[in-house]
């Protein structure tokens, strides 16, 4: 690198160096050796390249950490709306007697004209025969 000021005069010649080492600067420029900024350019470019790959993969770290963290919380959601169900089938069978018997919402008696009024409710029916319906 060339530290010369190459001011002009008004009257067309070239100024005088405006360096402290100005014999120095004009051995270097004349002797093509002006790279001494060449490797500390490259050495920050890198720095800097470097820099951008760590942050792109901590990015990339936390999105995916993120992305783990919400696929359990979605596999514990549905492992507990399982046992949610497990638990009222239970329960229901539970409370319906031996397996002889069916249970049904009450909105299979409902007709078109008449509906039921609470449609929501569950029923229990027995389903053995009586003696008389089964000819003993």
């Amino acid at each position: 690198m060339c530290f010369l000021n190459k001011k002009y005069r008004s009257d067309g010649s070239a100024g005088v160096p405006q360096c402290a080492f100005a014999r120095y600067a004009q051995t270097n420029c004349a002797s093509g050796q002006g790279n001494e900024g060449f490797a500390i350019v490259i050495s920050l470019t890198l720095m800097s390249f470097v820099l951008i790959l760590l942050l792109s993969l901590s990015l990339l770290v936390q999105v995916e950490l993120q992305s783990a963290q919400i696929s359990l919380k979605r596999l514990i959601a549905k492992e507990n709306a399982r046992l949610g169900l497990m638990l009222a089938m239970g329960d229901l069978q539970r409370y319906a007697g031996p397996d002889e018997r069916v249970t049904f919402s009450s909105s299979a008696y409902s007709e078109k004209d008449d509906p039921v009024a609470n449609p929501n409710w569950t029923g229990v029916a027995d389903t053995r025969m009586d003696d008389t319906a089964a000819g003993i």
